[in-house]
């Protein structure tokens, strides 16, 4: 069997692969944090008990403090403005378009994303309470900070209010992990050879993580074949190959391009060099192995991969 068989069944080329640090806090003198993890803020007077949320109503822009929980309204993310130190806050509830921003009459609410500067959050160190951090806002001064006030009995909101030694101004952030995390999904099912079924995986705990080099196997490789690795995305409709006397073979890739792939031990082994670009977190492309012999062509499980960064 030839592998051009497989690069006609394709209906386009692939041209490109398209579109990666747990804190990850770092509590230096630069208040920096890691924009690449969720995290949960946590006010000193709370514990962990209760963490800023959104609150559920008709509106969905107020801050409450809720029993800690995983709810995203409790998965914030940082994302670094043009202003040095300075930080845009959205929820994972309610996406980046919708940000924290302080508000004339103290309060801190949910907002469309624009430039104005109420919306731009920068994080220090707290002068009385080691280890704990405060939140201040550009257009309020840095003399003012997030505050969890209550308002009645398990009822709370946030608010800007003047620096003072009180644990509900003293914050502290726990991640959550990746906003970006890479994965493999395996997709389908190899077929079945005189070594067993061909299976498609990573070596070990490699994901596709940006930047980085990705190593990957396909296991019971026929003796005496030859292998390739097929890149591309999903077929609509997985392609039965039983008109090519592959009984139990399947064809999952779409837009493929082909490798070959050396063969030690009945293993074949793959890597796969991964640009340390942004616009590829989140990208998925989809891999599968093809073992010729002869006349006959055996599939291996598909694996899906969705890049990722940290």
């Amino acid at each position: 069997m030839d592998i051009r068989l497989f690069r006609s069944l394709a209906l386009r080329p692939v041209v490109a692969l398209v579109g990666l640090a747990a804190l990850a806090f770092a509590p230096d003198s630069s208040a920096q944090i890691d924009t690449r993890n969720w995290f949960r803020l946590n006010f000193d007077v709370f514990g962990n008990s209760r963490s800023v949320d959104v609150l559920n109503d008709a509106t969905d822009d107020k801050l409450t403090v809720a029993p800690s929980g995983s709810f995203t309204g409790q998965y914030w993310r940082f994302e670094q403005t043009d202003r040095v130190n300075y930080y845009r806050l959205s929820c994972r509830w309610q996406g980046i378009d919708r940000v924290l921003s302080a508000q004339a009459n103290g309060l801190a609410t949910l907002v469309a994303r624009s430039s104005d500067p109420a919306q731009y959050w920068k994080i220090a160190a707290n002068q009385y309470v080691s280890g704990a951090y405060v939140l201040s806002n550009y257009a309020a001064g840095g003399n003012f900070v997030l505050k969890a006030r209550d308002v009645a009995p398990e009822r709370y909101r946030l608010e800007l209010v003047p620096l003072r030694n009180n644990p509900n101004r003293a914050l502290r952030f726990t991640s959550l992990g990746l906003i970006d995390p890479a994965s493999i999904t395996q997709v389908g099912q190899g077929c079945a050879t005189n070594t067993g079924t061909l299976l498609l995986g990573p070596v070990a705990t490699n994901l596709p993580w940006i930047g980085e080099t990705m190593i990957g196997q396909m296991r019971n490789v026929p003796t005496g074949s030859s292998s390739f690795l097929l890149v591309g995305l999903r077929r609509p409709l997985p392609l039965d190959l039983g008109f090519l006397g592959a009984t139990g073979c399947t064809l999952y890739v779409d837009s493929v391009a082909d490798f070959p792939l050396p063969i030690r031990m009945n293993i074949s082994r793959w890597t796969l060099d991964i640009p340390n670009e942004d616009r590829l977190i989140g990208a998925q492309v989809l891999v599968q192995g093809v073992a010729l012999f002869g006349s006959q062509v055996r599939t291996s499980n598909a694996a899906e991969l969705t890049f990722g960064a940290r």
